[in-house]
């Protein structure tokens, strides 16, 4: 959702389209599309991980006709005369081809890559998949090693300054 929302406004802010309340209203029923179109691909990739039956064209299809109809219905008033209905047009043309390229591409991705050794299709599955823990602890340990760094950084330059004025004091006493 957070990268759909980005690529519109984006695409919209490229084009000139007007963020209004309406389109903004519009936009968060065309996020809402492709959530459900994201928990098809996911349900349709557990499918096929599964029972390694290919599944997952067809719930490429059901996306794609569905995307079709609300691209086809609320689309058409890019055509518009009227200013508002022009913008609601454009803003569901944008938001349709976003959520439903991502749609596409990352559900794919992210489950072959929490899944999936390396990535790879064929029976070379994870023992266990990647949990959130896992990252979360990666992520943990990354912090505490770019902290560590730093502090260690700091220290060793400090250090000869500490030294000296250190040793001026030993002497002079």
């Amino acid at each position: 959702m957070v990268v759909s929302w980005i690529w519109i406004t984006g695409i919209m802010g490229i084009f000139g389209v007007s963020f209004n309340i309406v389109n903004i209203i519009l936009a968060t029923f065309i996020f809402g599309l492709g959530d459900d179109y994201t928990i098809f691909m996911v349900e349709g990739l557990q499918y096929e991980h599964t029972f390694r039956k290919p599944l997952l064209s067809s719930y490429k299809t059901g996306v794609t006709l569905s995307a079709l109809t609300m691209f086809v219905g609320i689309g058409s008033l890019v055509f518009a005369v009227h200013p508002a209905l022009h913008s609601l047009g454009a803003v569901a043309v944008i938001g349709m081809v976003c959520v439903v390229v991502l749609a596409f591409i990352l559900p794919p991705v992210i489950f072959r890559f929490l899944v999936c050794r390396r990535g790879r299709k064929e029976r070379k599955d994870r023992i266990f998949p990647v949990r959130i823990a896992d990252i979360l602890v990666t992520l943990f340990c990354g912090v505490v090693f770019a902290v560590l760094c730093l502090y260690y950084k700091i220290v060793v330059a400090l250090s000869p300054k500490l030294a000296s004025s250190g040793l001026r004091t030993l002497i002079t006493k």
